[in-house]
């Protein structure tokens, strides 16, 4: 029940300032009700404002304003610990007008600081009412404190929430109301929004299949990301589109990377700094990092720097490192990216471990993009957001069930698609699983004439994907580090840049002349293994490449694949002949051919024209 007071009061002098058609009643009392609000707090039921009641009864007023919380908004942010609480606070000043401003939970107190940063026309009496802004304070505590104001979760990231009970997630984005996210989906019901996909599904048609399709599903895969993580199969590679400089790389990857933020937003540059790659991962969350313009140019320094982060982000999306945050003996673990990773270049990159060489795909431009076709898509963005936003509301409609499909369908494909390599082979079925939820999510739309239509193209894109994916499987094979080393020591043998005595003898008679010798009776090339070593590493710097590996990881390589012939652990020991027996690298000439000729996958009698000359 609200209590009134029928008692005497009186306003400030400086009120006359805010209230020049009350004048008359400052120089009188007057009968007045007032609402009690608590201590020595009043609100009158005619002038806007709050009173302080004196120790004598008098009722002086000290606001010109009065203030109602309308409700506390919670905001959830990427991190919990960024987690923030905000009241939102109605004012209504003397002249009726009104604002509404934010108030972090935990600077309340400082309530009136805002309010006067921000609503210069609504004043406490700091002149009239000695300890104004003390008595304020005091009293924004208790009206909080009585407030019944309604609690309201707002989500400041993109992408998809947190897991429900029933093992749905909702995609956060600006156009919810409980989203505040400046990324937006567009609408995907009306007819005019279906006339724009069918006229969206034209991008595939900007360059050859072969190109455009891999792009556009890895970009659709990232909206996946989610739903493979909870049928326990994360993707986990990037993508690195390949091509000569003017093919429009970079144009295509900011019409489809990342469609929903600002246009200069899309991209970032390879000559940004490691940390602020690392603020990235988070905007890219759910989404598709796009990083422009890697090449090897400049100093061995600045191609090595870029070469390192270049690893760095790709193991970071092949791996999804994961964040781990403590909470007394508590952990809680979960994945710090999500989505994908794609970039451009001229060159593909060099120095890969075979491991790195499959966690990403290589996309290779062999000519120009249709410009013309491309600048429809430049002009207008909303054709790729409602592509993109068709596909993402059909997977938050069926999301469970997807979950499922994938969880049955993922094993069962591991068992029927022959590729060697299981994180390949593991890309391909996700691609193929990606793509046909795409089918299935435009194809009510019209895009194709018929089902036999869409089961045709997405027969043909599966095709062309198998055709990519095992084609960087083959390839891999070629980029063990070891063997690129084996190959590049024959070359510099045939090149006479790594001199071989003829035999063991005319070696002895002159060891600083030679790197090595011939033993042709055993049909062996012994060589000194440290300026080995050095020889090949300055051959790969000399064309600007470089290869990871150490020269005892060459050594113990060569000798497990048996390439090598070792008396002493990963190394042969020299014959008595030479002086101090030193260990050296005593390749068997036979094997490293066929081993070399399989790797290029050359014919069985085929051979190599540096090792024949060994032969």
């Amino acid at each position: 029940m609200v209590q009134y007071d029928s008692v005497f009061w009186q306003r400030p002098g400086e009120c006359m300032s805010y209230m020049p058609s009350d004048t008359a009643f400052v120089q009188e009392a007057r009968c007045e009700k007032f609402t009690h609000l608590g201590a020595s707090y009043y609100q009158s039921s005619d002038v806007v404002g709050y009173f302080y009641e004196d120790s004598d009864g008098t009722k002086v007023q000290f606001t010109n304003f009065i203030l109602t919380i309308k409700e506390l908004q919670h905001e959830i942010s990427f991190e919990k610990e960024d987690n923030k609480e905000f009241y939102l606070v109605c004012l209504k000043s003397c002249s009726g007008r009104k604002y509404t401003i934010k108030v972090a939970k935990e600077n309340w107190v400082d309530l009136l600081t805002q309010i006067e940063r921000k609503c210069p026309e609504c004043q406490v009496f700091v002149d009239v009412v000695s300890g104004c802004r003390e008595k304020f304070k005091r009293l924004s505590g208790i009206l909080l404190g009585q407030s019944h104001h309604p609690v309201k979760s707002l989500y400041k990231r993109w992408g998809w929430g947190e897991q429900l009970q029933d093992g749905r997630r909702v995609f956060y984005h600006g156009g919810r109301d409980d989203c505040i996210s400046p990324k937006c989906l567009p609408d995907t019901v009306s007819h005019q929004t279906a006339e724009t996909l069918k006229e969206a599904f034209q991008i595939f048609d900007v360059g050859p299949l072969n190109v455009m399709a891999p792009i556009v599903m890895y970009n659709l895969a990232a909206y996946t990301d989610a739903l493979f993580t909870d049928a326990g199969y994360p993707l986990a590679h990037a993508m690195m589109l390949v091509g000569d400089s003017g093919f429009l790389k970079t144009a295509v990857s900011k019409v489809l990377v990342s469609p929903f933020d600002s246009l200069d937003e899309r991209l970032y540059s390879i000559r940004g700094t490691e940390a602020s790659f690392a603020v990235l991962h988070q905007k890219a969350f759910d989404d598709v990092l796009g990083v422009d313009d890697f090449n090897h140019e400049g100093t061995s320094a600045e191609v090595s720097q870029k070469l390192r982060l270049m690893r760095n982000l790709i193991r970071a999306y092949s791996d999804k490192t994961p964040r781990t945050k403590y909470s007394g003996q508590d952990s809680v673990r979960q994945y710090a990216i999500r989505g994908g990773c794609l970039f451009t270049g001229e060159t593909a990159m060099t120095g890969q471990l075979k491991s790195s060489e499959l966690r990403y795909v290589k996309i290779v431009f062999e000519r120009c993009l249709d410009g013309p076709k491309l600048r429809k898509f430049q002009d207008n963005p909303r054709l790729v957001q409602v592509l993109y936003a068709t596909f993402i509301r059909y997977l938050e409609l069926h999301y469970v069930d997807l979950v499922e499909w994938i969880k049955s369908m993922f094993p069962t494909l591991r068992e029927k698609i022959q590729i060697s390599e299981h994180r390949m082979r593991d890309v391909y079925i996700q691609w193929k699983i990606v793509l046909s939820i795409f089918v299935r999510a435009i194809s009510e739309h019209g895009v194709w004439k018929n089902q036999g239509e869409a089961v045709c193209w997405e027969e043909n894109i599966t095709s062309i994907f198998f055709s990519i994916i095992s084609s960087q499987n083959a390839e891999a094979q070629v980029h063990e580090p070891y063997l690129r080393y084996l190959e590049e020591v024959f070359n510099l043998i045939g090149t006479g840049k790594i001199r071989l005595a003829d035999n063991i003898e005319q070696y002895v008679q002159s060891i600083s002349t030679y790197h090595g010798y011939h033993d042709q009776a055993t049909s062996v090339v012994v060589l000194k293994k440290d300026d080995t070593y050095a020889s090949v590493m300055a051959a790969f710097r000399e064309r600007g490449d470089y290869l990871p590996i150490g020269i005892n990881d060459v050594s113990r390589k060569l000798k497990e694949a048996g390439l090598s012939r070792c008396t002493d652990g990963c190394l042969f020991k020299a014959p008595s002949k030479i002086q101090g027996r030193p260990r050296m690298l005593a390749l068997i000439i036979e094997q490293c051919n066929k081993k070399l000729i399989a790797m290029r996958g050359e014919e069985e009698n085929g051979k190599n024209p540096c090792i024949e000359s060994c032969l």
